[in-house]
């Protein structure tokens, strides 16, 4: 039976990136490369990967492709992680009147978080709950979800893969005019957060899966060989981040996440050791708690804990292990329930 246990280990693998770039400078002077933005990239590829997945393997492919199933869709992501959205919100609220008791756009900005369209208008981008921007540009992601379904049903490979090309040297373009030739945007518009700019990626891990599903076990040759393709291509990819992180732009990193993503979701390999293990299932599990719960408890430990002479490397690993525990606590399946149907009431948890 196929698994993607293995994909679930690489969701955490992109957490800890991204705790890297907001910790790092506390146990380190510099970065090896730019953890956050491969983190980021690796969700959003994830993320359209995964939405492509769980499509082709409905039974029922009827599907309601309505504005109105759009916001429903829309709700049911909602429901899982607003709480702690808001419970971030507030957590960083009490630090940024510590930090920064003269704030002159803080009505502004706090709008912006609470309703998650801070990554609309770069002056807020970071705002409050500097990570949150990621899920207010996931939301336009998941928003056109059923319009997309719709729009790539029964598509044959040929559609698709001149699709991909489209998006991708669409993707890139934008890219070399804004990283390269230097093309000025508005000054309300931040590329790195901006949603129809991450929507591109999302579908670009969208139709990632539709190209290569094919590609299975018995294609590659079998175990063996799959384990070593693995196993050079996370090295490669490594290398890749490493070495190029100051001559690639963000689009072409994304062709390695994408075969890196399908290979991962292949059972039968290395993988399947190294990624597809309880522990590291479980963790990616929990990632999403662990990525909305970590600033704040990060800006925390630097605001009342430095002062007090800790060890920055002790702090560093105090704080993953308090996100690691308030993590599991929310993903409780009690609590979890408790907080979508009960104190929303929107329904039952999907």
């Amino acid at each position: 039976m196929t698994t993607l246990n293995n994909l679930q280990g690489l969701r955490f693998l992109a957490f800890i990136l991204i705790y890297l770039n907001h910790a790092y400078g506390l146990i380190s002077t510099g970065k090896i490369f730019d953890y956050g933005a491969r983190g980021v990239e690796v969700f959003f590829v994830l993320s359209g990967w995964l939405i492509a997945y769980n499509f082709s393997n409905k039974s029922n492919k009827e599907l309601d492709s309505s504005w109105a199933a759009c916001f429903i869709y829309l709700r049911d992501k909602l429901k899982k992680f607003y709480f702690l959205h808001i419970l971030t919100f507030l957590m960083a609220a009490y630090v940024v009147s510590y930090t920064r008791p003269n704030y002159a756009d803080c009505l502004r900005d706090a709008l912006l978080s609470i309703t998650l369209l801070k990554s609309w208008f770069a002056p807020a981008m970071f705002s409050f709950n500097g990570a949150t921007w990621f899920i207010g540009t996931m939301l336009f992601c998941w928003l056109l979800v059923p319009k997309i379904n719709a729009f790539f049903q029964e598509r044959d490979k040929t559609w698709l893969l001149l699709a991909f090309l489209m998006i991708f040297l669409l993707s890139m373009t934008i890219d070399e005019m804004v990283f390269k030739a230097k093309y000025l945007l508005p000054k309300e518009i931040a590329l790195y957060v901006f949603p129809p700019y991450r929507l591109l990626h999302f579908l670009l891990g969208y139709l990632g899966y539709f190209l290569l599903r094919d590609l299975d076990k018995s294609s590659l040759g079998g175990s063996f060989n799959l384990s070593l393709l693995q196993l050079v291509l996370l090295l490669g990819t490594i290398y890749v981040y490493i070495a190029l992180d100051k001559t690639f732009v963000y689009t072409q990193f994304i062709l390695f996440d994408i075969i890196l993503i399908h290979l991962l979701s292949i059972n039968g390999g290395v993988f399947d050791i190294l990624f597809g293990n309880k522990v590291f299932t479980h963790l990616g599990d929990i990632s999403f708690e662990l990525y909305i719960l970590h600033g704040e408890l990060l800006s925390l430990g630097k605001l009342y804990l430095l002062p007090l002479g800790i060890n920055k490397i002790m702090l560093f690993i105090l704080i993953f292990i308090v996100t690691y525990l308030l993590s599991e606590f929310f993903h409780l399946r009690k609590v979890h329930k408790f907080i979508t149907n009960k104190i929303w009431g929107l329904g039952k948890s999907q």
